[in-house]
């Protein structure tokens, strides 16, 4: 189930959040765009995705409902526990809170990738 746009502003309004300029963010608020976007994307079980921007989860789910291994990389702390709430039924993914110009990729690719081919 994907974030609709009273989800999103609930979510944003609980948590004393507003998108941040400085992140470039831009929530998805169209839980059809997103579920397009996963269809278009033509991930299932097996496939390994790495999001950059996370935001909300809003693709994130669509994402993981489709049973494929998500790392999903957020810069903004602030967003991490509505993350973690959001996708605690999931375990396939995963989240890291980091700058994704400072994560090492190469050993990001050989821990969650390699590792499960």
């Amino acid at each position: 189930m994907t974030h609709s746009p009273s989800d999103i502003s609930h979510l944003l309004e609980t948590h004393g959040l507003a998108p941040r300029r400085a992140f470039g963010q831009n929530f998805v608020v169209d839980p059809n765009t997103v579920r397009r976007i996963a269809r278009l994307a033509d991930v299932g079980p097996g496939d390994f995705v790495l999001e950059i921007g996370a935001g909300l989860g809003s693709l994130t789910l669509a994402l993981a409902e489709t049973g494929a291994h998500i790392v999903a990389i957020e810069i903004d702390k602030g967003l991490i526990p509505i993350l973690e709430e959001t996708l605690a039924d999931y375990d396939n993914v995963t989240i890291i809170n980091e700058d994704v110009l400072k994560v090492d990729l190469k050993k990001l690719i050989e821990e969650k990738w390699k590792s499960n081919l």
